[in-house]
């Protein structure tokens, strides 16, 4: 099992006749934008309709692909969709 290196770990490069010392510092989790767009769009109002937009702009595509496995018919994934 893969183990992040803490801030106190440190990785010694070899190479001459002094080692370099460096320190390594744990990955930060990213915020997924998402989740605060789907907050947005949870409280209605202006800005939540602007925050769904904005999440059925993104996964508009995959979400026909999806559907279109399931509905044949271009004109019915369409209206699924929408």
């Amino acid at each position: 099992m893969k183990r992040w290196p803490s801030e106190m770990d440190a990785l010694t490069q070899a190479g001459s006749e002094t080692a370099t010392v460096v320190a390594v510092a744990p990955p930060q989790a990213m915020p997924d934008p998402d989740l605060a767009l789907v907050e947005l769009a949870k409280l209605g109002g202006k800005e939540g309709e602007r925050a769904f937009e904005l999440l059925f702009i993104k996964y508009r595509k995959k979400l026909e692909r999806m559907i279109s496995r399931m509905v044949r018919d271009e004109g019915a994934m369409q209206d699924v969709v929408q």
